[in-house]
């Protein structure tokens, strides 16, 4: 399978960060049986594109959420994938899930901010992702 795996906006890959140890580290095992690429943010000192450890990172510019989205949404067009993975942000999948409709895009979300309790965050949830909305009878 081809693979991408989307990292947030606010730090490169490799990084010191929990989610960037995350992700390069769930990479590395897919890696072993799968084609993956992680699209990270663009940073001064690191190459637009890398191999680790059989992984492609391919940087992008990161001025601000959405523009590293649409840049995010421009590399992911180059080539087809099996799969798409975006880490902790669920409107960054919403947008990318519209721009692949055909793909499986699957949210990884590493703590609870987007998932409290409570009917409003569940209703914005849904909205970003595009479920329907539950009706209690």
């Amino acid at each position: 399978m081809k693979i991408a795996m989307v990292a947030p906006e606010k730090l490169p890959l490799p990084g010191n960060g929990s989610v960037e140890i995350c992700i390069l580290g769930i990479a590395r095992e897919l890696a072993q049986r799968h084609q993956v690429t992680i699209i990270s943010r663009q940073m001064q000192g690191l190459a637009a594109t890398e191999q680790i450890d059989g992984i492609t990172i391919q940087r992008v510019p990161a001025t601000s959420p959405v523009m590293y989205t649409k840049a995010v949404i421009r590399l992911l067009s180059q080539q087809p994938y099996d799969v798409i993975q975006v880490d902790n942000r669920p409107r960054s999948m919403a947008t990318i899930k519209r721009a692949f409709p055909r793909t499986p895009v699957v949210l990884y979300l590493h703590s609870l901010t987007f998932a409290q309790p409570g009917p409003s965050k569940l209703t914005l949830m849904k909205k970003l992702i595009g479920l329907p909305s539950i009706v209690n009878p």
